[in-house]
């Protein structure tokens, strides 16, 4: 019965006075929610802020560790890579070689054969003089 009482006692909710009873009712709900939010966070409790700071410390020491370790990677990887531009530079100069040989020997047979051709036709006349079948 008391609760009806206070319920009269209330302004009709399309009234302008209902209104500054819905802003104190918001506050007064936000208030208690920013205490209630408040007593949570410090049961969880913040580490202190000398921990934070060892945290950041080790996280630097632990970033530049990687940097490093990153620098030194990309330097094996270029030393590598130097490596074996070296290696396919000697192999293209062998294979340079080989293929001026191969041209030097081809020159060389190409050579022969055409003195084998010339000679020919004379060789080719003298045997068929030989044979009889070429008279005079």
């Amino acid at each position: 019965m008391h609760s009806n009482a206070m319920l009269a006692q209330l302004p009709d909710p399309s009234a302008y006075a209902s209104i500054g009873w819905l802003i104190v009712s918001l506050g007064a709900l936000a208030l208690v929610l920013n205490q209630g939010f408040g007593f949570v966070r410090s049961l969880r409790g913040e580490p202190p802020a000398e921990q934070l700071k060892l945290i950041a410390e080790s996280l630097k020491e632990r970033v530049d560790d990687l940097e490093k370790q990153r620098e030194a990677d990309l330097k094996n990887a270029s030393d590598r890579r130097q490596l074996i531009y070296a290696e396919f530079r000697t192999q293209r100069m062998d294979f340079l070689k080989e293929i001026k040989d191969v041209y030097v020997r081809i020159d060389k047979d190409r050579n022969s054969v055409n003195e084998a051709l010339r000679e020919l036709p004379g060789e080719l006349i003298a045997t068929l003089r030989n044979t009889g079948v070429i008279k005079g």
